[in-house]
């Protein structure tokens, strides 16, 4: 395996980034459930912006590193965080602990591109920030673009409806809870859901429209940073 230099260095780039995402986004979920009333995530040291108490080995190092080498699918996970809805002041809190992930990641792109925004109107960076590695100001915009590019995919990718991923629990609870016609297809879903996903992140016509959504969404960011 050929492996191109400017691809290491800006996998160095990348995974630090990756991994705050990750941090930030299972801290949401646990400071939510905290403040819901579900103290089980806390309890568990899972309230904090240290990334080791998040990491899964294979989904937030292995896989995401070979990844990057291999021009596979970024695709990549962490532990998901305890969560005890009977424990929850209300049950609608299930739906709130769920979004706080995506929208931390969210958070993270509005921040980015905010930043990126400011230093491009003030000169600092040049018009057209780009994924390359020649300056320090290009080293500047390339961790913002890949905040922006990173935080897009997650949010996106997590609020797909299928177990375990967050949209699965907004789709329980604001639709199958109140149909048991289909409880039983969402128990197929909720047994086979991470088979499923693997298959379905590895299927083109799947891939490409999570890619066109994914790129459309930073390519408008892109074109309002620079206009």
């Amino acid at each position: 395996m050929n492996i191109d230099p400017e691809q290491i260095r800006l996998l160095l780039l990348w995974f630090p980034v990756f991994l705050f995402s990750l941090t930030l986004h299972e801290f949401s979920h646990a400071l939510l459930a905290r403040m819901g009333g579900d103290m089980t995530a806390t309890y568990k040291g899972r309230l904090t912006l240290n990334p080791i108490p998040h990491m899964d080995p294979v989904g937030t190092v292995i896989f995401p590193i070979l990844a990057g080498l291999t021009g596979l699918p970024l695709f990549g996970w962490a532990k998901p965080v305890p969560v005890n809805e009977v424990k929850l002041r209300h049950s609608r809190w299930t739906v709130a602990v769920s979004l706080a992930g995506p929208f931390s990641n969210i958070f993270l792109v509005i921040v980015s591109a905010l930043i990126l925004k400011l230093l491009v109107m003030t000169h600092v960076l040049g018009p057209d920030p780009d994924l390359g590695i020649n300056s320090w100001q290009t080293v500047v915009s390339t961790v913002l673009m890949l905040f922006i590019l990173t935080n897009v995919l997650l949010a996106i990718f997590n609020l797909l409806p299928i177990p375990p991923l967050d949209g699965s629990h907004v789709l329980h609870y604001y639709l199958v809870r109140r149909n048991p016609a289909l409880w039983t297809s969402w128990e197929f879903l909720r047994r086979y859901g991470m088979i499923i996903l693997w298959v379905l992140v590895f299927m083109t016509p799947l891939r490409n429209l999570l890619s066109d959504a994914i790129y459309g969404i930073v390519g408008f960011i892109q074109t309002w940073v620079v206009n």
